[in-house]
């Protein structure tokens, strides 16, 4: 009965380690290919559902960067730009625009390059098999906190194929959920001089917090 114990508890052992080395491996590749593009646009649809309230709202959008450094956001509400020196937040509700170091915000933009580095170093991966999304197949990455404190404490990411995500869920530790949907990708855009810097309206209200 041991021996049978130690056997079962060898293969499953093997099975999850072969299936964190399968999540590293896709995210490594990811990684891989989104450094090796250039220039990257994608549409994409933001939902967040608070759960106390059991409330969703929904956003669309588009964010585009250059080089892995220099993004652009577009939404409804708002508009969030860097040129990897400088960050202009930009709030149509409130007809009000933040200015800041872009290292500043580093940490907390998950658009920037340091997303990667961030959960692959902070938290466990796994790999959880394939999925369907729109009829087509994406392998499902699960990626766990290592720290109690982290206020984001799982993200799920679907990948296809060509190594792009097509979807990517982060839950907190009030289990409020953020889903990042990509409808649409364009691999090589055409960016007119200065997008990756914002020109403020002139009725707008300017806060410099550098």
């Amino acid at each position: 009965m041991k021996k049978k114990l130690h056997l079962t508890s060898l293969v499953v052992f093997m099975t999850v380690s072969l299936f964190a080395q399968d999540a590293k491996s896709i995210l490594n590749q990811v990684r891989n290919k989104y450094q090796s593009q250039k220039k990257l646009c994608a549409q994409f649809e933001q939902v967040f559902h608070w759960q106390l309230a059991d409330e969703t709202q929904t956003t669309k959008g588009q964010v585009c960067t250059q080089e892995g450094k220099k993004f652009r956001i577009e939404t409804e509400q708002q508009i969030i730009v860097t040129d990897d020196k400088t960050v202009w937040t930009l709030n149509k509700l409130n007809k009000q625009v933040n200015i800041d170091h872009a290292d500043n915000t580093e940490q907390d933009n998950p658009f920037l390059q340091s997303f990667f580095e961030k959960y692959t170093t902070n938290y466990d991966t796994r790999y959880e098999g394939k999925e369907e999304i729109e009829g087509k197949s994406y392998a499902r990455i699960v990626l766990t906190t290592k720290s109690p404190d982290a206020f984001i404490h799982k993200v799920e990411i679907w990948v296809d194929d060509n190594h792009h995500m097509k979807k990517v869920v982060q839950t907190d530790l009030n289990e409020n959920t953020t889903t990042y949907i990509v409808s649409s990708l364009n691999e090589n855009p055409e960016f007119p001089n200065n997008f990756f810097q914002l020109e403020i309206p002139p009725d707008y209200e300017v806060v410099d917090l550098r």
